[in-house]
């Protein structure tokens, strides 16, 4: 990391934005996490349907 200024003041800010980037990070991984595991339902559903023939068309 580059050097950090000396003053307590400026090393707040740089602080607080640490920890907004930080929690912004969080917040957009755990939406991404529960879109995944959405995608993975959906797909273990269909997969089921097709294994069970409910999902087979003109059969």
């Amino acid at each position: 990391m580059s050097e950090l200024p000396p003053d307590s003041p400026r090393l707040r800010a740089i602080l607080a934005h640490l920890d907004k980037q930080l929690a912004e990070n969080e917040t957009a991984g755990m939406y991404l996490r529960l879109q995944r595991r959405a995608v993975l339902a959906a797909l273990e559903h269909g997969e089921d349907c097709l294994h069970s023939g409910i999902g087979r068309r003109g059969r």
